[in-house]
């Protein structure tokens, strides 16, 4: 099956969303070109590793686009992309603060 059929027949069915199809797509079937969309940290790393902005780029309110115009030279291998800036970690930096576990010995 190839990966436009795929994604045809996972999102005809109710409940299944662009980034469920789209994320079984790059993972069962191994295709090296789907990117994984309207997810939550994918635009805003992919985003980071090209321009390194940190900002947060929300997939609905862009980000997709902007991830897809990033990876558009390595049409073909987009996925493959992904993963090797996933793999070298080139993940933004935390700028929230860290959570604190609490002390449950009070309760």
């Amino acid at each position: 099956m190839t990966a436009s059929d795929a994604m045809i027949r996972l999102t005809a069915l109710p409940g299944l969303g662009v980034w469920t199809a789209t994320s079984v797509i790059a993972s069962s079937l191994g295709d090296p070109d789907t990117i994984v969309l309207r997810d939550y940290g994918l635009p805003t790393m992919v985003n980071y590793a090209f321009t390194g902005d940190a900002r947060r780029v929300p997939a609905d309110e862009g980000g997709d686009e902007i991830m897809c115009r990033h990876l558009a030279p390595w049409t073909g291998h987009r996925q493959r992309i992904v993963r090797l800036l996933s793999t070298v970690g080139a993940h933004p930096p935390r700028r929230g603060p860290r959570a604190v576990n609490p002390d449950i010995r009070r309760l």
